[in-house]
């Protein structure tokens, strides 16, 4: 077998990745003040 390393694939380098994280760790935090404020009131209209 051959033993070099091949590069990771483009959708997978550094920035894009590194942003995908943050974006979910942002959605986490937010889910999470949501869910410590309590249930929202439903809106009249809403069924």
């Amino acid at each position: 077998m051959n033993e070099t390393t091949a590069p990771p694939p483009e959708w997978c380098q550094g920035t894009d990745l590194d942003n995908f994280v943050l974006l979910l760790n942002g959605l986490k935090e937010s889910l999470d003040q949501d869910l410590r404020a309590g249930p929202r009131p439903v809106a009249a209209g809403d069924r």
